[in-house]
């Protein structure tokens, strides 16, 4: 085992966060897009980046990376963030 420049982490080669692509995500402006629950449960938010099971697509033209079907592991860009929340609660606001 080795220890992680980052973070002190032992965990084989690398910690589970440099495993996952977090720091290159990050570094290149990205934030993880469960990091808040202001448009509620984010396994349900996150059908909005795609439309994925009918539901409307309001990620177009905005930056994401990883699977939306994995929110756990999936980014959105820190520039795109405050567009994609306007985009779902203007969506909601007019049920």
């Amino acid at each position: 085992m080795s220890q992680c420049d980052k973070h002190g982490y032992y965990s084989g080669p690398f910690c589970s966060e440099c495993t996952t692509g977090k720091h290159s995500a990050q570094e290149a402006g990205y934030r993880l897009f469960n990091e808040d629950r202001s448009l509620g449960q984010n396994q349900y938010a996150s059908r909005y980046v795609d439309g994925r099971h009918g539901y409307t697509n309001f990620g177009e033209g905005l930056r994401f990376k990883g699977d939306p079907d994995d929110y756990h592991s999936l980014y959105i860009h820190v520039d795109d963030y405050d567009e994609f929340h306007r985009r779902v609660e203007a969506h909601r606001d007019q049920r």
